[in-house]
């Protein structure tokens, strides 16, 4: 097999301080076919050893090959492994480390390790700082959530014991976009935003010329309008929601590895091609008018940025927040479904300046942002320790809403509070809520009074658990609900939350009927714009919950003076509040007035209120603008 050397894409060698000894520990690499992280590994080895760094790269020997060889400069070592989850769409070998890789380790002045969930990245960082070496994780995707409930189940469990470990073990992180240092930072001071970089002489667009010549050794028909997809063959990535999205409109050629379904190999309307080189694969983008890859749980594909590179329209799923820089009209971002799928393909086909800017943009994108010369200078900082700590463009934006439900009469107390330090809320109001005496709940005066400076929000009628109703009560619910506060209010009611949390996709559909424009969840600790305008999450509830151990742990970095201290909810939600400062994004309050009163918590409440008010830059906004500004977002990537 050949490779590029590396060295021929790098500038003259400088003189160094003093050169490193670095081990690179990955899952799979070179002769391997198929691995993003793979390559990312080998390119970032290979720089580091054309500029005298001493780089040793392991990984599994799948293929099966020499034990020790050297390429380009670095010393690959090979370990033993099983790859037992494969079939389940895992790719999690477990690697048993040798004699000759501990002691690689041993005399190492940097371990670099690729994704915290790996058990070798786990066992790769224990051995290093038995031998107290300096660790640098590269964190390349966020938490990937499975339709398996056992398979998610076992990620989390995974995550809360090696996978922390191996974090709060590692002296730095370095994470690729937004999404992921914002989870990783949730955990880890020393997170540093580098994105990967692509190899700018080998992926370049081509002349017509060589894209027809390559298309005849393809067997592609010269005048096709040719869709490539770029990745494994499994649902992650969405090949199958793209198959089922093929038309005699244009062709869908699929490359990459994995296992194939038969329908797809014996269906002669789409182009099946197994696992490329990197050289090959290079010629396959060329051949192609655009990529698409409709995946989810992703950091940010290399795939991606060598189809940008090529200078290829990009279309992705609204699923992955890729890069600030992406956020563009001109990258498409679509749902991961195949009408939409089909729309966005068969509109840049159709539209032939759309397509030459979107050309034009991801190749003057990849050309400014993506070069491996520049992910390894700054590499090589954070391997020193001396890196400048950064974020993704425009992440620390902070967002705050507060949102308090029930309609109880003490939100005129709350109200009240709120207005003293500035504060926006939604109050979700429940007319007749069988929880409490009418006495005990807002008047039309009192909803009236409040809703002159905040918003309301409906809540039911009467606070019922609505998936264990009859759906037709759920509706009823819902609907009169927001006649009876748009009577009182005179004004749309637009926002809504279901009581205890309690919603299904049946309930959902109910609440987007009667038209309302978002729906807030009980769920907690969550810091990102809402993805599902119907499932907004939150950051914190006014209250200590026993059921929050396993978040506060973490956060606490498993220290038992700070553990107790963020058992305090004030202290708690002012910690959150000081992480979302750090890291951008949106911090939602939210409780209840009646529950505040109980638990005797006003003036906790107030001091959290003055402590976010005195905090400059903050954007303070309700739950419906919040939900808004979203959805903004979304519109403009999916133009």
């Amino acid at each position: 097999m050949t490779t590029v050397p590396v060295q021929d894409l790098l500038p003259a060698k400088t003189e160094l301080e003093d050169p490193l000894n670095v081990v690179i520990i990955v899952t799979y690499a070179h002769p391997y076919i198929g691995s993003g992280l793979g390559v990312v590994a080998k390119c970032q080895a290979e720089y580091l050893a054309s500029q005298g760094h001493h780089v040793t790269l392991v990984s599994s020997n799948i293929p099966r090959t020499s034990a020790t060889f050297a390429l380009n400069g670095v010393t690959y070592r090979k370990v033993p492994s099983l790859a037992l989850l494969e079939r389940l769409h895992i790719p999690v070998p477990l690697l048993f480390f040798n004699t000759k890789t501990i002691s690689a380790i041993k005399h190492a002045d940097v371990v670099h390790v690729h994704d915290i969930l790996y058990p070798s990245s786990f066992f790769a960082t224990l051995i290093a700082k038995f031998y107290k070496k300096k660790v640098i994780i590269t964190q390349h995707v966020p938490h990937v959530y499975y339709e398996n409930k056992i398979i998610n189940t076992i990620e989390k469990a995974v995550f809360y014991t090696m996978g922390l470990i191996t974090l709060w073990a590692s002296d730095a992180v370095t994470v690729l976009n937004d999404a992921v240092y914002q989870w990783v930072k949730y955990y880890k001071d020393e997170v540093y935003f580098l994105p990967n970089g692509v190899d700018l002489k080998l992926f370049k667009p081509p002349t017509e010329q060589e894209k027809q010549s390559i298309r005849a050794r393809y067997n592609i028909p010269r005048d096709e309008f040719v869709v490539l997809f770029v990745g494994r063959f499994v649902p992650k990535k969405g090949f199958d929601i793209l198959y089922n999205a093929k038309d005699p409109a244009y062709l869908l050629v699929f490359a990459g590895g994995g296992i194939i379904p038969e329908a797809l190999k014996m269906d002669h309307l789409v182009k099946i091609i197994g696992p490329l080189p990197q050289e090959e694969l290079a010629t396959l983008y060329q051949a192609s008018d655009v990529f698409i890859l409709p995946s989810y749980g992703e950091g940010f594909p290399l795939s991606i940025q060598e189809a940008m590179a090529t200078g290829l329209p990009i279309i992705t799923s609204k699923q992955n927040k890729l890069s600030k820089l992406l956020d563009s009209p001109l990258i498409s971002y679509v749902d991961r479904t195949e009408t939409d799928i089909k729309a966005a393909i068969k509109t840049i086909q159709s539209d032939e300046k759309l397509r030459k800017d979107m050309s034009e943009y991801s190749l003057k994108i990849a050309r400014e942002n993506y070069s491996w010369e520049k992910n390894n200078t700054k590499l090589v900082d954070v391997y020193r320790g001396r890196a400048q700590s950064n974020t993704p463009q425009d992440s620390r934006v902070v967002y705050v809403t507060t949102s308090w439900d029930d309609g109880h009469r003490l939100d005129v107390r709350l109200a009240a509070l709120l207005q003293k330090y500035g504060i926006k809320g939604t109050f979700y109001v429940c007319p007749q809520d069988r929880e409490f005496k009418r006495a005990d709940l807002l008047s039309v005066e009192d909803l009236l009074s409040i809703s002159k400076d905040f918003e309301i929000g409906g809540h039911t009628i009467t606070h019922p658990h609505l998936t264990k109703i009859p759906i037709a009560q759920a509706d009823d619910e819902i609907a009169l609900s927001k006649a009876y506060l748009e009577e009182i209010l005179q004004c749309e009611v637009t926002s809504f939350c279901y009581p205890y949390g309690d919603y299904n996709a049946e309930v959902k559909d109910i609440v987007k009927k009667y038209g309302y424009s978002m729906a807030r969840t009980t769920k907690r600790y969550a810091f990102d714009m809402p993805q599902d305008l119907f499932a907004v999450p939150t950051t914190f509830h006014t209250y200590s919950h026993y059921s929050d151990l396993h978040k506060i742990l973490p956060f606490a970095q498993f220290s038992l003076h700070t553990m107790k201290n963020l058992w305090d909810w004030e202290n708690l939600a002012i910690a959150l509040f000081e992480r979302t400062c750090q890291t951008g994004g949106v911090f939602h309050l939210w409780g209840h007035s009646w529950e505040i009163e109980k638990l005797n918590g006003w003036q906790k409440l107030e001091n959290i209120l003055a402590h976010i008010a005195q905090k400059g830059n903050i954007v303070h906004q309700t739950n419906t603008e919040i939900s808004k500004a979203a959805h903004l977002l979304d519109m403009a990537r999916s133009i």
